[in-house]
Protein backbone atom coordinates (compact mmCIF):
# COMPACT_ATOMS: atom_id res chain seq x y z
CA UNK A 1 0.00 0.00 0.00
CA UNK A 2 2.66 2.12 0.75
CA UNK A 3 4.75 1.70 -2.46
CA UNK A 4 1.15 2.43 -4.42
CA UNK A 5 0.60 6.04 -2.29
CA UNK A 6 4.34 6.46 -3.69
CA UNK A 7 4.13 5.75 -7.21
CA UNK A 8 1.02 8.11 -7.18
CA UNK A 9 2.95 10.72 -5.54
CA UNK A 10 5.69 10.35 -8.19
CA UNK A 11 3.33 10.79 -10.99
CA UNK A 12 2.02 14.07 -9.76
CA UNK A 13 2.84 16.59 -12.28
CA UNK A 14 3.22 19.42 -10.78
CA UNK A 15 6.23 21.52 -10.47
CA UNK A 16 5.64 23.34 -7.22
CA UNK A 17 7.34 21.96 -4.65
CA UNK A 18 4.64 23.61 -1.98
CA UNK A 19 1.84 21.95 -3.77
CA UNK A 20 3.71 18.34 -3.99
CA UNK A 21 4.50 18.86 -0.10
CA UNK A 22 0.47 19.19 0.36
CA UNK A 23 0.24 16.33 -1.54
CA UNK A 24 2.84 14.18 0.23
CA UNK A 25 1.07 15.18 3.66
CA UNK A 26 -2.26 14.38 2.25
CA UNK A 27 -1.05 10.62 1.00
CA UNK A 28 0.31 9.96 4.11
CA UNK A 29 -2.50 10.94 5.88
CA UNK A 30 -4.32 7.89 3.76
CA UNK A 31 -1.86 5.88 4.71
CA UNK A 32 -2.07 5.99 8.36
CA UNK A 33 -6.03 5.91 7.63
CA UNK A 34 -6.12 3.17 5.56
CA UNK A 35 -3.46 1.19 7.80
CA UNK A 36 -5.80 2.11 10.76
CA UNK A 37 -8.78 0.75 9.23
CA UNK A 38 -7.15 -2.47 7.84
CA UNK A 39 -5.80 -2.75 11.73
CA UNK A 40 -9.93 -2.42 13.10
CA UNK A 41 -11.21 -5.21 10.08
CA UNK A 42 -8.14 -7.08 11.19
CA UNK A 43 -9.17 -6.89 15.16
CA UNK A 44 -12.14 -7.39 13.89
CA UNK A 45 -11.91 -11.01 12.00
CA UNK A 46 -9.67 -11.79 14.37
CA UNK A 47 -11.84 -11.57 17.76
CA UNK A 48 -14.64 -13.00 15.57
CA UNK A 49 -12.54 -16.10 14.49
CA UNK A 50 -11.73 -16.41 18.38
CA UNK A 51 -15.71 -16.48 19.30
CA UNK A 52 -16.61 -18.92 17.21
CA UNK A 53 -13.57 -21.39 18.52
CA UNK A 54 -15.41 -20.40 21.83
CA UNK A 55 -18.75 -20.82 20.89
CA UNK A 56 -17.76 -24.33 18.94
CA UNK A 57 -16.25 -25.03 21.91
CA UNK A 58 -18.75 -23.86 24.40
CA UNK A 59 -21.27 -25.72 22.15
CA UNK A 60 -19.32 -29.20 21.95
CA UNK A 61 -19.12 -29.22 26.07
CA UNK A 62 -22.93 -28.32 26.25
CA UNK A 63 -23.65 -31.34 24.12
CA UNK A 64 -21.79 -33.88 25.84
CA UNK A 65 -23.32 -32.23 29.27
CA UNK A 66 -26.82 -32.94 27.24
CA UNK A 67 -25.58 -36.18 26.32
CA UNK A 68 -24.72 -37.51 29.92
CA UNK A 69 -28.33 -35.75 30.88
CA UNK A 70 -30.03 -38.14 28.49
CA UNK A 71 -28.00 -40.69 29.30
CA UNK A 72 -28.96 -40.39 33.40
CA UNK A 73 -32.71 -39.67 32.51
CA UNK A 74 -32.86 -42.99 30.57
CA UNK A 75 -31.38 -44.65 33.57
CA UNK A 76 -34.07 -42.78 36.09
CA UNK A 77 -36.90 -43.89 33.61
CA UNK A 78 -35.98 -47.32 33.91
CA UNK A 79 -35.58 -47.39 37.36
CA UNK A 80 -39.30 -45.71 37.56
CA UNK A 81 -40.51 -48.13 34.97
CA UNK A 82 -39.12 -50.63 37.61
CA UNK A 83 -40.75 -49.33 40.51
CA UNK A 84 -44.34 -48.77 38.65
CA UNK A 85 -44.23 -52.50 37.29
CA UNK A 86 -43.44 -53.32 41.21
CA UNK A 87 -46.23 -51.27 42.86
CA UNK A 88 -48.66 -51.88 40.34
CA UNK A 89 -48.26 -55.68 40.87
CA UNK A 90 -48.45 -54.89 44.79
CA UNK A 91 -51.41 -52.84 44.25
CA UNK A 92 -53.14 -56.15 42.16
CA UNK A 93 -51.95 -58.32 45.07
CA UNK A 94 -53.99 -56.11 47.40
CA UNK A 95 -56.78 -56.12 45.52
CA UNK A 96 -56.78 -59.35 45.25
CA UNK A 97 -55.96 -60.15 48.79
CA UNK A 98 -58.99 -57.59 50.54
CA UNK A 99 -61.30 -59.32 47.67
CA UNK A 100 -60.89 -62.48 48.94
CA UNK A 101 -60.65 -61.46 52.60
CA UNK A 102 -64.22 -59.60 51.33
CA UNK A 103 -65.95 -62.69 50.34
CA UNK A 104 -64.75 -64.90 53.38
CA UNK A 105 -66.03 -62.06 55.92
CA UNK A 106 -69.27 -61.16 54.35
CA UNK A 107 -70.23 -64.60 54.08
CA UNK A 108 -70.18 -65.76 57.72
CA UNK A 109 -71.25 -61.41 59.01
CA UNK A 110 -74.36 -61.66 56.59
CA UNK A 111 -75.35 -64.82 58.65
CA UNK A 112 -75.02 -63.21 61.91
CA UNK A 113 -76.64 -60.17 60.75
CA UNK A 114 -79.48 -62.18 59.05
CA UNK A 115 -80.27 -63.89 62.39
CA UNK A 116 -79.31 -60.46 64.59
CA UNK A 117 -82.49 -59.24 62.35
CA UNK A 118 -85.05 -61.82 62.67
CA UNK A 119 -84.00 -61.82 66.94
CA UNK A 120 -84.43 -58.47 66.95
CA UNK A 121 -88.12 -58.80 65.98
CA UNK A 122 -88.86 -61.46 68.02
CA UNK A 123 -91.39 -61.05 70.68
CA UNK A 124 -90.60 -63.98 72.65
CA UNK A 125 -87.76 -62.83 73.52
CA UNK A 126 -86.96 -60.48 76.87
CA UNK A 127 -86.71 -56.09 75.71
CA UNK A 128 -83.16 -56.24 77.23
CA UNK A 129 -82.23 -59.30 75.12
CA UNK A 130 -83.04 -58.11 71.76
CA UNK A 131 -81.62 -54.06 72.90
CA UNK A 132 -78.55 -56.77 72.95
CA UNK A 133 -79.37 -57.66 69.69
CA UNK A 134 -79.90 -54.87 68.25
CA UNK A 135 -76.56 -53.56 68.97
CA UNK A 136 -74.99 -56.59 67.59
CA UNK A 137 -76.66 -55.72 64.34
CA UNK A 138 -75.94 -52.48 64.52
CA UNK A 139 -72.15 -53.27 64.95
CA UNK A 140 -72.27 -55.77 62.43
CA UNK A 141 -73.76 -53.37 59.83
CA UNK A 142 -71.15 -50.75 60.49
CA UNK A 143 -68.53 -53.97 60.01
CA UNK A 144 -70.22 -55.01 56.76
CA UNK A 145 -69.78 -51.34 55.65
CA UNK A 146 -66.30 -51.10 56.28
CA UNK A 147 -65.40 -54.16 54.37
CA UNK A 148 -67.78 -53.11 51.22
CA UNK A 149 -65.52 -49.63 51.61
CA UNK A 150 -62.91 -51.09 51.14
CA UNK A 151 -63.57 -53.47 48.27
CA UNK A 152 -65.05 -50.73 46.65
CA UNK A 153 -61.33 -48.48 47.06
CA UNK A 154 -59.34 -51.59 46.49
CA UNK A 155 -61.72 -52.27 42.62
CA UNK A 156 -61.72 -48.66 42.18
CA UNK A 157 -57.95 -48.57 42.57
CA UNK A 158 -57.18 -52.16 40.20
CA UNK A 159 -59.49 -49.72 37.44
CA UNK A 160 -61.89 -52.52 37.71
CA UNK A 161 -64.85 -50.79 38.23
CA UNK A 162 -67.40 -51.80 35.67
CA UNK A 163 -70.19 -49.15 35.20
CA UNK A 164 -73.88 -50.06 33.99
CA UNK A 165 -76.55 -48.20 31.80
CA UNK A 166 -79.23 -48.44 33.94
CA UNK A 167 -82.67 -46.59 32.42
CA UNK A 168 -84.72 -45.52 35.78
CA UNK A 169 -87.68 -42.98 36.57
CA UNK A 170 -85.20 -39.82 37.97
CA UNK A 171 -87.93 -38.71 40.19
CA UNK A 172 -89.21 -41.84 41.88
CA UNK A 173 -85.53 -42.31 42.81
CA UNK A 174 -84.63 -38.92 44.37
CA UNK A 175 -88.30 -38.95 46.49
CA UNK A 176 -86.91 -42.29 47.90
CA UNK A 177 -83.93 -41.02 48.82
CA UNK A 178 -85.73 -37.37 50.50
CA UNK A 179 -88.12 -39.88 52.16
CA UNK A 180 -85.29 -41.44 53.86
CA UNK A 181 -83.40 -38.73 55.00
CA UNK A 182 -86.29 -36.59 56.17
CA UNK A 183 -87.06 -39.46 58.86
CA UNK A 184 -83.18 -39.44 59.52
CA UNK A 185 -82.89 -35.17 59.94
CA UNK A 186 -86.17 -35.12 61.96
CA UNK A 187 -84.58 -37.71 64.12
CA UNK A 188 -81.80 -35.04 65.33
CA UNK A 189 -84.15 -32.29 65.17
CA UNK A 190 -83.17 -30.76 61.63
CA UNK A 191 -85.20 -29.35 58.59
CA UNK A 192 -85.07 -31.56 55.46
CA UNK A 193 -85.27 -29.42 52.22
CA UNK A 194 -85.74 -30.95 49.05
CA UNK A 195 -85.90 -28.26 46.22
CA UNK A 196 -86.30 -29.93 42.75
CA UNK A 197 -86.37 -27.62 39.36
CA UNK A 198 -89.52 -28.13 37.31
CA UNK A 199 -87.87 -29.68 34.02
CA UNK A 200 -86.57 -33.21 35.95
CA UNK A 201 -86.89 -35.46 32.76
CA UNK A 202 -88.70 -38.20 34.22
CA UNK A 203 -86.24 -41.73 32.82
CA UNK A 204 -82.59 -40.96 32.42
CA UNK A 205 -79.84 -43.65 32.05
CA UNK A 206 -76.47 -44.13 34.22
CA UNK A 207 -75.19 -46.21 36.82
CA UNK A 208 -78.64 -46.63 39.54
CA UNK A 209 -76.51 -47.95 42.14
CA UNK A 210 -73.65 -45.97 41.63
CA UNK A 211 -75.69 -42.86 41.66
CA UNK A 212 -77.54 -43.79 44.30
CA UNK A 213 -74.61 -44.44 46.16
CA UNK A 214 -73.27 -41.03 45.77
CA UNK A 215 -76.09 -38.88 46.51
CA UNK A 216 -75.97 -41.34 49.76
CA UNK A 217 -72.88 -40.81 50.89
CA UNK A 218 -73.29 -36.39 50.07
CA UNK A 219 -76.63 -36.17 52.00
CA UNK A 220 -76.19 -38.79 55.05
CA UNK A 221 -72.42 -36.90 55.64
CA UNK A 222 -74.72 -33.40 55.77
CA UNK A 223 -76.91 -35.04 58.12
CA UNK A 224 -74.56 -36.50 60.53
CA UNK A 225 -72.41 -33.57 60.57
CA UNK A 226 -74.96 -31.25 61.49
CA UNK A 227 -76.14 -30.80 64.75
CA UNK A 228 -78.53 -27.76 64.51
CA UNK A 229 -80.33 -25.95 61.54
CA UNK A 230 -80.78 -27.51 58.17
CA UNK A 231 -79.92 -29.57 55.07
CA UNK A 232 -81.19 -28.45 51.66
CA UNK A 233 -81.14 -31.21 48.39
CA UNK A 234 -81.54 -29.05 44.99
CA UNK A 235 -81.67 -30.48 41.89
CA UNK A 236 -81.54 -28.75 38.21
CA UNK A 237 -81.23 -30.16 35.30
CA UNK A 238 -80.06 -28.45 31.53
CA UNK A 239 -78.55 -29.61 28.42
CA UNK A 240 -79.02 -33.00 29.23
CA UNK A 241 -76.35 -32.01 32.80
CA UNK A 242 -77.94 -32.23 36.04
CA UNK A 243 -76.38 -30.36 38.99
CA UNK A 244 -77.67 -31.49 42.59
CA UNK A 245 -76.42 -29.66 45.79
CA UNK A 246 -75.95 -30.66 49.37
CA UNK A 247 -76.09 -27.61 51.75
CA UNK A 248 -75.96 -27.88 55.76
CA UNK A 249 -75.49 -25.34 58.44
CA UNK A 250 -72.82 -27.44 60.12
CA UNK A 251 -69.55 -26.19 61.68
CA UNK A 252 -67.94 -26.10 58.03
CA UNK A 253 -64.58 -26.93 56.84
CA UNK A 254 -61.24 -24.67 56.77
CA UNK A 255 -59.98 -24.50 53.62
CA UNK A 256 -56.42 -26.32 54.53
CA UNK A 257 -59.10 -29.83 55.43
CA UNK A 258 -60.85 -29.25 52.10
CA UNK A 259 -58.92 -31.52 50.11
CA UNK A 260 -57.88 -33.64 52.82
CA UNK A 261 -61.46 -34.75 53.51
CA UNK A 262 -61.53 -36.25 49.71
CA UNK A 263 -58.14 -38.92 50.82
CA UNK A 264 -58.60 -42.14 52.21
CA UNK A 265 -59.37 -42.27 55.75
CA UNK A 266 -59.17 -39.14 56.59
CA UNK A 267 -62.10 -36.94 58.75
CA UNK A 268 -61.93 -34.15 60.19
CA UNK A 269 -61.45 -34.15 64.37
CA UNK A 270 -62.38 -31.17 66.43
CA UNK A 271 -64.46 -30.61 69.15
CA UNK A 272 -67.87 -30.81 67.42
CA UNK A 273 -66.87 -33.70 65.35
CA UNK A 274 -65.13 -36.14 68.32
CA UNK A 275 -68.32 -37.99 68.88
CA UNK A 276 -69.28 -38.76 65.41
CA UNK A 277 -68.29 -42.18 63.94
CA UNK A 278 -67.35 -43.32 60.32
CA UNK A 279 -64.43 -45.03 57.73
CA UNK A 280 -63.64 -42.33 56.22
CA UNK A 281 -63.97 -43.62 52.91
CA UNK A 282 -67.68 -41.97 51.51
CA UNK A 283 -66.24 -38.84 50.11
CA UNK A 284 -63.46 -40.63 48.86
CA UNK A 285 -65.73 -43.33 47.02
CA UNK A 286 -67.87 -40.61 46.20
CA UNK A 287 -65.28 -38.63 44.25
CA UNK A 288 -64.21 -41.40 42.40
CA UNK A 289 -67.18 -43.01 41.25
CA UNK A 290 -68.48 -39.39 39.70
CA UNK A 291 -65.03 -39.07 38.22
CA UNK A 292 -65.36 -42.70 36.72
CA UNK A 293 -69.18 -41.44 35.88
CA UNK A 294 -67.64 -38.44 34.04
CA UNK A 295 -69.55 -36.08 36.30
CA UNK A 296 -67.67 -33.88 39.36
CA UNK A 297 -67.91 -33.23 43.02
CA UNK A 298 -66.67 -29.83 44.16
CA UNK A 299 -67.21 -27.90 47.69
CA UNK A 300 -67.43 -24.91 49.03
CA UNK A 301 -67.51 -24.40 52.99
CA UNK A 302 -66.96 -21.77 55.37
CA UNK A 303 -66.27 -22.37 58.67
CA UNK A 304 -68.74 -21.88 61.71
CA UNK A 305 -71.30 -20.73 58.59
CA UNK A 306 -71.85 -24.64 56.76
CA UNK A 307 -70.92 -26.51 53.86
CA UNK A 308 -71.84 -27.31 50.16
CA UNK A 309 -70.93 -29.91 48.30
CA UNK A 310 -72.15 -29.72 44.87
CA UNK A 311 -72.20 -32.88 42.37
CA UNK A 312 -72.23 -32.47 38.46
CA UNK A 313 -73.65 -35.72 35.83
CA UNK A 314 -74.45 -36.07 32.55
CA UNK A 315 -77.67 -37.74 33.00
CA UNK A 316 -79.57 -38.80 29.47
CA UNK A 317 -83.19 -38.49 28.80
CA UNK A 318 -84.64 -41.34 27.92
CA UNK A 319 -87.97 -41.11 25.81
CA UNK A 320 -89.68 -43.93 26.59
CA UNK A 321 -92.23 -45.18 29.60
CA UNK A 322 -92.20 -48.65 29.70
CA UNK A 323 -89.90 -49.14 32.73
CA UNK A 324 -90.77 -51.18 35.61
CA UNK A 325 -91.67 -50.18 39.19
CA UNK A 326 -88.73 -49.09 41.22
CA UNK A 327 -88.67 -51.64 43.84
CA UNK A 328 -89.30 -50.74 47.77
CA UNK A 329 -86.93 -52.20 50.73
CA UNK A 330 -87.91 -55.17 51.95
CA UNK A 331 -87.86 -56.56 55.39
CA UNK A 332 -86.74 -59.84 56.64
CA UNK A 333 -89.67 -61.62 58.41
CA UNK A 334 -88.38 -65.10 58.56
CA UNK A 335 -86.18 -67.57 56.84
CA UNK A 336 -86.65 -70.69 55.10
CA UNK A 337 -84.36 -73.80 55.01
CA UNK A 338 -81.88 -75.33 56.64
CA UNK A 339 -80.51 -74.07 59.98
CA UNK A 340 -77.51 -72.35 59.65
CA UNK A 341 -76.71 -72.16 63.57
CA UNK A 342 -73.77 -73.99 64.62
Amino acid sequence: MRTILFLIYLQIPVDDPVVKQVFAITLVKIFFLLLIIIGVVSWLFILARSGNHSALKELRSLTRTLAKEVDAHEKTSFALKGAKEVAESANEAKSRYLAGLSHELRTPLNVLLGYAQLLSRDSALPEKQRESITIVKRNGEHLADLIESLLEVSKIEAGRVTLQRDEFKLKVILQQLVDMFQMQASKKGLKFHYIASANLPDYVATDKQRFRQILINLISNAIKYTEKGSVTFKVSYRSEVAHFSVIDTGVGISQSNQSLIFKPFEQIRNTHTQSIGGTGLGLTISRSLAELMGGEITLTSNVGKGSTFNFRLMLFKIHHNNLEPELSESTAIGYQGKSRLS
